[in-house]
């Protein structure tokens, strides 16, 4: 699987604070099919867990 990330989600996820460890691990999550929600035509909702709060209260990306 590619890994691919624009621009706009670089800079979203820098000022965020999400380190590229909490976007890999919520690539894993995808491939093991946890976490995940498919919207149709090879596109999914993933959690990241937030920096010190858990996936619950995380981001949806």
């Amino acid at each position: 699987m590619k890994k691919l990330s624009t621009k706009w989600f670089k800079k979203w996820s820098e000022k965020n604070n999400l380190s590229n460890e909490d976007l890999l691990d919520a690539i894993g999550d995808l491939e093991g099919r946890l976490s995940t929600a498919n919207l149709g035509d090879n596109l999914f909702k993933v959690r990241v867990k937030r920096k010190h709060g858990g996936k619950r209260s995380g981001f949806r990306t």
